[in-house]
């Protein structure tokens, strides 16, 4: 997991993919439509841009994890908390979808982040996360993730 700000995108250049991703991401604004998707290229993933109104995280339980993807998270407006847990320590609650790359498990958050514009956070394929949760209560949220391969 990587947890930092936009301004500092330029220390993660050694992967080409990742700096793709946080350039395009950066590149991006409140005044962004949602359904807005970005392609990476050379099947490195592409960026998408979503709006929703933001859950309660006592309703909401389920953690996702990716294989083939790194999930980058960038919030436009509003504010969205995220739960990040070791993969390995949480149940699984599906079988994984390899089309859709994605799985759902079920356990407890270790680390718990609010996300604001100008933050974003990696998740890599052990990075099982809980997003799209309300911090104090529920609010519309504007949000980009970049998809990025990893395997």
């Amino acid at each position: 997991m990587i947890i930092d700000t936009l301004d500092q995108r330029h220390r993660y250049s050694a992967d080409a993919s990742l700096r793709t991703a946080l350039e395009v991401l950066a590149g991006l604004d409140a005044t962004a439509a949602p359904g807005t998707r970005v392609d990476l290229g050379d099947d490195r993933g592409h960026v998408s841009v979503a709006d929703f109104t933001s859950l309660d995280p006592q309703e909401q339980v389920r953690f996702e994890a990716h294989r083939a993807f790194a999930d980058v998270h960038v919030v436009l407006s509003g504010r969205e908390r995220i739960e990040v847990a070791a993969l390995d320590a949480l149940r699984p609650l599906t079988e994984f979808d390899e089309n859709n790359d994605i799985g759902f498990h079920t356990g407890s958050g270790t680390v718990a982040l609010t996300l604001e514009p100008g933050w974003f956070v990696v998740c890599y394929p052990t990075d099982a996360h809980r997003p799209g949760l309300w911090v104090d209560g529920p609010e519309r949220v504007l949000k980009a993730v970049g998809k990025v391969r990893v395997a």
